[in-house]
């Protein structure tokens, strides 16, 4: 994976890490939902991707950002994965 190639070379880190990111809710073109559809893709692909969920069941102010609880939810459920991923071996 060419991310992680980059980032050890960097921080000198000795393990590969996963990815974890969270799959748009908003990004569509006519209806069809291209970024959410290649993200999931990607899951499927790279065992080293880790969706972590999608971000539609979060409330949100407007059509993009999310409320301040919002957020705060997501980030909660980003450090469960990370966790389970990261220190429990587990995706």
């Amino acid at each position: 994976n060419n991310y992680n190639t980059q980032v050890l070379a960097i921080t000198k880190q000795p393990n590969r890490f996963p990815m974890i990111y969270t799959q748009l809710a908003g990004s569509n073109n006519a209806g069809v939902p291209l970024v959410g559809r290649a993200q999931w893709e990607v899951f499927q692909e790279d065992a080293e991707m880790i969706l972590a969920c999608p971000q539609y069941p979060f409330p949100y102010l407007n059509d993009l950002h999310l409320t301040d609880n919002g957020y705060r939810w997501l980030g909660q459920t980003l450090g469960k994965v990370a966790f389970l991923a990261g220190y429990m071996g587990r995706a």
